[in-house]
């Protein structure tokens, strides 16, 4: 290695130091780690390259935490492939790298600036479903720490009826999870507890806010579970199919897909997707009736002939929760928006629109040829492998490997036959033998 960082003999803070040295050396050289030992008191690694000799080997000091370069094995004959991906090149190695740069280059911090001041706007509200697990909930942070992360309400009724079987329970969740007053949510959780204290408490297990939309802070636009399950019956088909032919079979079905939405979204002439029409239209003729009382520019109070509302039109929010669960409108919305004369659909998401619709559908999916026509790659540059598709790299797992054991000498044996010995017969043992008492019976 030419990296004068790195010569027999040099010593690390600790062993973290060290890893990520030599990390960013492999990184910066163009040659790929194939880690042999690494823990808490030695390292030892090589080169990638089947044929490439180059060794590494340090070990910790003792009495320290120390690192200690012990050995350095030739130099590397693999030519270093600058190639365009790096294993050792992760996520957090990138962050990291970002980080320090921004810390250190007064360049980088004002770009990054400039970057963060000309984008924030055009950010994307994100809300990730899931089935909460640990390793997604850890995952969610790490990678999208601004994200709110909801628990799928369809996996949670699904667990619980798994286990007690009660149609009525996973209704009563379904309402609690639309709920939108804490009273109405409040009500609906003391009916589950009367149908089931177990039930109960594994839904507070759960915290509120990761599920019930009164508790939720982001947006979930009426939404409250995953659509993966939709994805799976739409290539149910195609399970058990080999990969390319499961591929080809997504690519067919997005292809019809992407046609029919462009076919539709054409045949649409309202300012926003029907579905959302509909709604804001019924919301209107609610509408109607309520009279509306202004506060300031931006709150009003909206009188219905149940109860009164709260809105504000510059946080685009109802005491109803209903304009900020569906980032729609909701009648009491409109009421005052049409009282100052405001345009509906511009306190409307934009994610409702015909033009949003449109131009989801309106990226291209190029064909795909037949199998036939494809063309195969049969020589390649020596230091080029971009095209060569290698099988994953196989680590053996810790411990003693099982022993599959199958004795051919009991397959073959038949079935095993009793025998008495005292009358010689089959079927019967000595204890259970009936041919002494016989004769008995007969005297």
């Amino acid at each position: 290695m030419e990296d004068p960082c790195f010569v027999v003999g040099k010593q690390f803070e600790d062993v973290k130091t060290f890893r990520k040295a030599i990390k960013d050396a492999a990184i910066t050289e163009h040659f790929e780690l194939k880690i042999i030992k690494s823990d808490l008191v030695r390292y030892f690694a090589k080169c990638a390259k089947r044929d490439c000799p180059w060794r590494i080997r340090a070990v910790k000091l003792p009495n320290s935490q120390a690192f200690k370069i012990r050995s350095i094995e030739a130099i590397h004959t693999c030519g270093k492939n600058a190639q365009l991906g790096h294993h050792q090149a992760s996520v957090d190695w990138i962050v990291n790298l970002i980080e320090e740069r921004l810390k250190h280059n007064v360049n980088y911090k004002s770009e990054f600036h400039k970057l963060l001041e000309t984008n924030t706007e055009n950010i994307p509200k994100l809300t990730i479903f899931s089935d909460c697990r640990k390793e997604i909930n850890e995952a969610a942070k790490r990678k999208f720490p601004s994200a709110n992360h909801s628990l799928c309400v369809r996996h949670l009724t699904e667990s619980v009826n798994k286990e007690l079987k009660n149609s009525r329970l996973v209704n009563l969740i379904w309402k609690a999870a639309y709920s939108t007053t804490t009273t109405s949510f409040k009500e609906r959780m003391a009916e589950i507890k009367e149908v089931s204290l177990d039930a109960a408490r594994q839904i507070q297990q759960v915290p509120p806010c990761r599920w019930a939309v009164i508790y939720f802070e982001g947006s979930r636009f009426g939404h409250l579970s995953s659509n993966t399950n939709e994805f799976h019956k739409w290539i149910i088909d195609a399970h058990e199919l080999p990969i390319i032919q499961i591929v080809e079979r997504i690519h067919s079905k997005l292809l019809q897909q992407f046609d029919e939405c462009q076919k539709k979204g054409e045949s649409w002439t309202k300012v926003l997707v029907p579905s959302a029409e509909k709604r804001l239209l019924e919301s209107k003729q609610s509408a109607a009736s309520y009279r509306v009382l202004r506060s300031n520019e931006a709150e009003f109070e909206v009188l219905s002939p149940d109860r009164s509302h709260i809105v504000n039109i510059s946080t685009r929010s109802c005491s109803c929760r209903d304009w900020q669960l569906h980032e729609i409108p909701c009648s009491h919305a409109i009421a005052a928006l049409i009282s100052c004369k405001k345009d509906v659909y511009e306190y409307t998401a934009k994610c409702f629109t015909v033009a949003s619709y449109m131009k989801t559908y309106s990226h291209v999916i190029n064909p795909l040829p037949g199998k036939n026509e494809w063309s195969k790659r049969t020589q390649f540059h020596p230091n080029n492998e971009g095209g060569i598709v290698h099988p994953p790299n196989f680590r053996r797992p810790p411990g003693r490997p099982e022993k599959k054991r199958s004795c051919t000498e009991q397959l073959n044996m038949g079935k095993h036959t009793v025998r008495c010995s005292s009358c010689n017969q089959t079927g019967h043992y000595k204890r259970t033998c009936k041919a002494g008492t016989i004769p008995s019976i007969e005297q």
